[in-house]
């Protein structure tokens, strides 16, 4: 229901929440947002203070800084073999 990882719809209060699963596999619960990136940079953020960057799934930024949206099924990056 988003377009980043750990950030999550919640249609019935028209908010934003943010989550990640900690070194013990608990969910935890960054917090709640009214803008989907600004959960998204919060959950990264998240992530590295608990020292778990590389462990988990951190959102991909550009070169601007600009978050860049999870693809599902994105095969624009697959190229054809030559024949």
């Amino acid at each position: 229901s988003s377009r980043f990882w750990g950030v999550t719809w919640y249609r019935r209060d028209k908010i934003w929440k943010a989550f990640y699963r900690d070194a013990d596999g608990k969910c935890r619960l960054v917090g709640v947002f009214d803008d989907e990136e600004e959960a998204a940079r919060a959950r990264d953020q998240a992530i590295r203070d608990a020292g778990l960057e590389g462990k988990r799934r951190i959102n991909a930024v550009d070169a601007t800084g600009a978050l860049v949206p999870r693809g599902w099924g994105d095969r624009s990056a697959v190229v054809a073999p030559d024949p």
